[in-house]
């Protein structure tokens, strides 16, 4: 999805030349081959999605699929309200843009001067440009309350729960400005930094600034999980032969938690073509890519994600929570746009968003694509197994399955794998482009934009034996979490108990298990005379989160 980002000149605000798009009044051919995108969900027994198709700031083609409500049997609609998650950060760092122009805070300013409860980490300060462009280094707000103990999705989840946990932290991913780590955190003390600068409420401030003068009468954010919304689509996940509902519980705004619907998404699009709150120079901010200290630029802007797809430029955000998934794709020099938000993560909101754009754009693609290869099964089979970074902080897992070799990064998966070469592979991994290169049998490589190369050792096949299980069998407890882990050794499965969950550890190394499906990476330290002390939690997004035995 992530390509190279050109220069962005303030002159893009402007009509730029292109190729010539079909009349509006020959669109509607196109709908059919849309609808078919969204066939698998279009059905009264089924939750679907809602879009809309966007040129010229004006809609082209809107439509819902499968229901709302399934018990009711209310269908979405372009009109239909979803929950759609971290497509939400655009409008907060809008919010934040909006109250610099206001002078009421600097974005060089530090964030502790808004947000007390950030720690002082000895380091240079975090500013909410840092925060804006997930460079400060923060841990995620998610996974430090999962492994505080909470059930992400299940456990209700305020603003106040985000601080008190931020508030435990003693350390960071990485110094200020260094690197570049995906945030949520950073979102949510952002929209805490508008509600205390401007002296209103987050959700009182983006409607009376963004959502009202933009015409988007159905947005905002919800701070209330327990408020009824009318004409609101109901979050689904598939369970068996059907579906059960997968409501988020979240009182925490910011990073998450903007209702909106196809169509105000449309109106959304439309301002950044003609700009209706901030100006030109809003968007030429907006739009501006984020850089580290050593000044390597990044293709993350403010709340938005700066690509490529198939050799145009694209502006991209995604999101999804619960039961709900959605995406915001605006290819700002043809002028064109798609909104997709789902009620049920059956669907790939950003797969289907391009498959839109294939629709509509297809003769303005650069047709030179990668060429790519069909490798046999004997060197897929090769390539399957267990890779571990140096430090055990991330891992690579590939397996092969009736589609081909498949590859998981932390947990998530590298989506629209294709191989160029036997040993190279590319793909998406987490709407952004990933490449997986071979040095040889035992070692693989890993590029991501913004991030460093890493390099990965596969690791050979593990079972620790009973007795040295028992090793790891105690109480942890962590002061940044404020929580207590109880492993337990059960007919040869280790466990890792929490308050509120339990989960099975595999072992990928020694020393070294996994949870959720590689999520989260659990190395054990021991001390000189080899007793286990304690161990450390990785993720893709919080790094070394120190858990102590306790005697």
């Amino acid at each position: 999805m992530l390509g190279r980002l050109g220069i962005i000149v303030s002159g893009m605000l402007n009509a730029v030349a292109f190729a010539q798009f079909p009349p509006i009044d020959t669109v509607e051919p196109h709908a059919r081959a849309t609808d078919a995108i969204f066939a698998a969900v279009d059905s009264r027994r089924s939750p679907g999605c809602a879009i809309a198709v966007m040129r010229d700031g004006r809609i082209i083609y809107s439509r819902g699929y499968g229901m709302a409500d399934l018990a009711t049997g209310i269908p979405n609609t372009p009109a239909t309200v979803f929950h759609v998650g971290s497509v939400a950060k655009q409008f907060t760092a809008s919010a934040v843009l909006l109250l610099a122009q206001d002078g009421l805070v600097g974005l060089d300013d530090d964030v502790r001067r808004y947000v007390p409860e950030v720690p002082d980490f000895g380091l240079a300060p975090i500013t909410i440009r840092h925060l804006l462009h997930h460079t400060s280094g923060l841990r995620d707000q998610w996974e430090l309350l999962v492994l505080a103990g909470w059930r992400y999705s299940r456990d209700l989840i305020s603003d106040t729960d985000v601080l008190n946990v931020v508030s435990r932290q003693r350390r960071l991913n990485f110094a200020p400005g260094s690197a570049w780590a995906y945030s949520n955190t950073g979102y949510t003390l952002l929209a805490r930094v508008v509600a205390r600068a401007s002296g209103k409420s987050f959700r009182q401030f983006t409607t009376e600034r963004i959502f009202r003068p933009l015409g988007m009468q159905r947005s905002f954010f919800r701070d209330d999980h327990a408020e009824i919304v009318a004409d609101i689509a109901h979050g689904y996940r598939p369970a068996g032969d059907g579906y059960r509902l997968a409501p988020t519980h979240l009182d925490t705004v910011g990073a998450t938690s903007l209702l909106t619907t196809a169509e105000d998404l449309a109106r959304w699009d439309g301002h950044f073509l003609t700009p209706r709150i901030g100006g030109a120079e809003l968007i030429r901010q907006q739009l501006a890519p984020g850089a580290l200290d050593n000044g390597q630029q990044l293709d993350y802007a403010a709340g938005l994600v700066i690509g490529s797809y198939r050799g145009l430029r694209t502006i991209e955000h995604g999101g999804g929570d619960a039961g709900y998934v959605a995406d915001l794709l605006r290819f700002p020099d043809q002028r064109f746009g798609v909104a997709v938000l789902c009620n049920t993560a059956t669907i790939d909101p950003s797969s289907a968003a391009r498959r839109i754009a294939d629709i509509h754009l297809a003769p303005l693609f650069n047709r030179a694509e990668p060429q790519t290869l069909e490798l046999s099964t004997a060197v897929l089979a090769s390539r399957v197994g267990t890779y571990l970074d140096s430090d055990a902080r991330r891992m690579v897992a590939l397996s092969l399955g009736p589609g081909g070799l498949r590859a998981a990064i932390a947990g998530s998966p590298v989506v629209g794998l294709r191989a160029l070469g036997p040993d190279r592979l590319i793909g998406t991994y987490e709407d952004r482009a990933v490449a997986i290169s071979f040095i040889d049998a035992a070692a693989l490589r890993v590029s991501l934009p913004n991030e460093a190369e890493r390099r990965y050792l596969r690791t050979p096949p593990y079972q620790p034996s009973t007795r040295h299980l028992a090793d790891f069998v105690g109480a942890y407890a962590s002061d940044e979490v404020d929580a207590v882990h109880r492993l337990v050794l059960d007919r040869d499965v280790l466990s890792l108990s929490s308050p509120k969950w339990t989960a099975p550890l595999r072992p990928v190394a020694r020393d070294v298990f996994e949870f959720a499906r590689g999520t989260y990476l659990v190395r054990f330290v021991r001390d000189t005379r080899e007793r286990v002390v304690g161990y450390l939690i990785n993720t893709a997004r919080t790094m070394d989160v120190e858990f102590t035995k306790r005697s």
